[in-house]
């Protein structure tokens, strides 16, 4: 039964979750929502703490992410907490996909995720949607709760 919790996506969800997602090299979209996917999955973060996740958070080598999670609801303390990303030998790799996003989106800084906007520069890195402002708290513009669910939804109905 489902009591407004949201339910947790097991393994073999994601494994269909992924092969929807459309393979082609430069589609900006299916290169952001692997990313997004897979490091919440493999992160076993709640989604408001991967959509405040930022370049600064990250410890990148040659084959391994460590995530800082600054603080959390469950962390009462404020201490934080490190994540190691695993490297996978497969297409569901957490490591690889988000390396590749943070490449082809130049992010150097600030949040990890965006939107992307419809346009006929296919898959222009204009597209992505990084350096805007929110106009209230002036603060660069991630993906929202309602996006996250959207690309969640519309991945897994393989739309």
């Amino acid at each position: 039964k489902n009591n407004g919790q949201a339910r947790e996506i097991l393994k073999e969800d994601l494994v269909k979750i992924i092969n929807n997602i459309s393979n082609e090299k430069d589609n900006l979209q299916g290169i952001r929502d692997k990313a997004l996917i897979l490091l919440g999955f493999y992160s076993f973060c709640r989604r408001s703490e991967v959509l405040n996740m930022k370049f600064e958070d990250l410890t990148i080598t040659d084959n391994s992410i460590i995530v800082l999670i600054p603080f959390s609801k469950t962390d009462q303390k404020g201490e934080g907490r490190q994540i190691l990303l695993p490297l996978k030998k497969d297409r569901y790799c957490p490591v690889k996909s988000l390396k590749k996003w943070i490449e082809i989106a130049q992010i150097e800084t600030g949040p990890l995720f965006y939107k992307i906007i419809k346009s006929n520069k296919k898959d222009s890195f204009e597209r992505i949607r990084k350096y805007e402002l929110n106009k209230k708290t002036n603060v660069k513009v991630s993906l929202t709760d309602a996006s996250f669910n959207l690309i969640l939804k519309k991945r897994a109905l393989g739309i």
